[in-house]
């Protein structure tokens, strides 16, 4: 059985679905006669990507964000209704920039768990023992949960148990069994 780390989460489809969405809106814009009046949607696009896709993905918020402004900009510069002021704060300028704070915000969130999962990277709970070894100091899982409550473990197994459990079972790990 194979993983894909690409698609961990199984949220493969938020980036090509904002595409989709993107694209969707523009042809709107472009084919309605007051299809200008549509740019607050790009947020939509942009908040599915931002919302769902993992912190290893920071990068297609900002993809998606960008070739949204684009797509807004032809369109609504090449509007007749471009040079109102009113009209270009309330149908371009507010939603280009709801649309790039949203951005920000998702990429300072996953910066953000990144940088915790960076932190509790050499946390470990035994599945063996269930005794928690940080940096190689094991405590108990009820002496450890006293003075470290709410703290992120990874689950797996100890060194100490490794080595207890390949030895007698190895004759079935050549095997494949």
């Amino acid at each position: 059985m194979t993983r894909r780390s690409s698609t961990a989460s199984g949220h493969y489809w938020v980036t090509p679905l904002a595409f989709l969405i993107v694209a969707g809106i523009g042809a709107a814009q472009l084919l309605l006669p007051i299809g200008w009046a549509l740019a607050g949607l790009y947020t939509a696009p942009v908040a599915l990507v931002a919302l769902w896709s993992t912190f290893r993905h920071s990068f297609s918020v900002m993809v998606v964000a960008l070739a949204s402004t684009v797509i807004a900009t032809f369109v609504f510069f090449s509007s007749p209704f471009w040079d109102s002021g009113l009209t270009a704060l309330t149908d371009y300028v507010l939603p280009i920039a709801l649309m790039w704070f949203i951005t920000l915000l998702a990429v300072l969130r996953k910066w953000r768990e990144r940088k915790t999962k960076r932190a509790h990277q050499g946390r470990l709970i035994c599945t063996v023992c269930g005794r928690v070894s940080i940096e190689g100091v094991t405590w108990s899982l009820a002496e450890y949960g006293e003075g470290h409550r709410g703290t992120l473990l990874a689950i797996g197994t100890c060194g100490e148990c490794a080595g207890k459990w390949d030895a007698p079972h190895a004759d079935r790990m050549q095997m494949g069994a």
